[in-house]
């Protein structure tokens, strides 16, 4: 099962505070099953370092952060993988994983959201018809030992 959420309405600014990405995306899921999040962005050169992390989230509260697996994101926050530097106009390059847990379920279903964060200032994510921010979320199933 596949999600994918798309901004082209123009473009959003990161800040020190987790800014949503995006819609959320949710998921048929079961207690285990392999989450895949593919974050396909641009960030624009100027401005701080942004991180990019992911959580699930349980009626509007953020209940697992994919860097640490818990209620905390990693300090600063964020995958290592979606560090994008200052000067560096570029984006998240790589997929992240996740195993739902128990209290990421509302009636058989997750939803993840996708978040920016910067340690400092600002930096712009672009966000267009040309240059559209896409994030896909994908069910692998169950790690079968």
């Amino acid at each position: 099962m596949v999600d994918t959420g798309f901004i082209t309405s123009g473009p959003v600014t990161v800040t020190t505070t987790f800014t949503q990405l995006g819609t959320d995306l949710t998921l048929n899921a079961a207690v285990g099953d392999v989450l895949e999040v593919i974050p396909d962005l641009m960030a624009h050169t100027d401005g701080s370092d942004v991180q990019f992390e992911a959580a699930t989230n349980v009626a509007g509260t953020d209940t697992n952060y994919w860097s640490t697996g818990d209620g905390t994101s990693r300090a600063p926050g964020g995958i290592s993988s979606w560090y994008v530097p200052t000067g560096n106009y570029s984006g998240p390059r790589a997929s992240a994983h996740y195993t739902v847990k128990a209290g990421d379920l509302v009636n058989g279903q997750v939803t993840v959201r996708f978040y920016g964060h910067v340690t400092g200032g600002t930096r712009t994510v672009l966000n267009s018809a040309v240059c559209p921010t896409r994030i896909t979320l994908i069910n692998r199933g169950p790690i079968i030992p």
